[in-house]
């Protein structure tokens, strides 16, 4: 009795589309977009590459009846990479912004820190500062600029970001910004009547293009 061969078919391949300009250059960005999560634990802050509906808008430091430096600091961490991925290049933040004060002699900041996470020990790729905000009011979006050196992400590490607002001097002030990929209005930034603000913060990550 001869037996039946019995072929496998075989699946097709994924196929990687890149533009021509990520062909010349070797890069391939990525978007991420900050957004708040919550949960039994409380609040969490993530980096998503989706546009899910972010559970506040934005976040809003206040100050009140102090004369000396307050900071606060917030961290987003993107899902573990499944695979290793290498990054090079310039990333971009965008950060849509609200400051107000009622008090002379204010100023405010925001410091941007973008690393790498293993789950126990961070290791920093870039800093980027934004310009110091001295008057009464102002609103709008910074653009930072993150030069990365050539760096692996390997598998089951994360990207982590750092947001840390420096309040300086005066006595009653605020700093807000946004982090819903929704782009909708948060508590602060309104971008329905506002058409300077977003709250849909996004950080663009180059990643090196395997051909």
């Amino acid at each position: 009795m001869t037996l039946q061969k019995t072929f496998r078919k075989q699946g097709e391949s994924a196929i990687a589309s890149y533009s021509f300009s990520e062909l010349v250059s070797g890069l391939g960005f990525i978007k991420f977009y900050l957004a708040a999560t919550e949960g039994d634990s409380g609040a969490s802050y993530i980096l998503t590459e989706q546009q899910i509906y972010s559970f506040w808008g934005d976040t809003r430091y206040v100050e009140t009846a102090l004369t000396t430096n307050s900071t606060s600091t917030n961290t987003f961490l993107s899902s573990v990479f499944n695979l290793p991925r290498v990054v090079n290049g310039v990333a971009i933040l965008t950060i849509g912004f609200d400051y107000d004060t009622s008090s002379p002699g204010s100023a405010g900041s925001i410091t941007a820190t973008l690393s790498k996470f293993d789950g126990t020990t961070t290791t920093p790729l870039a800093t980027a500062v934004s310009q110091t905000i001295s008057m009464a009011a102002r609103n709008g979006t910074w653009t930072f600029r993150l030069p990365l050196t050539q760096t692996i992400i390997k598998k089951g590490e994360q990207l982590k970001l750092v947001i840390f607002v420096d309040h300086n001097g005066g006595t009653d002030r605020f700093t807000a910004y946004g982090h819903d990929p929704q782009n909708r209005d948060g508590a602060k930034i309104t971008p329905s009547t506002n058409a300077n603000s977003i709250t849909s913060s996004n950080l663009l990550i180059p990643f090196k293009i395997n051909l």
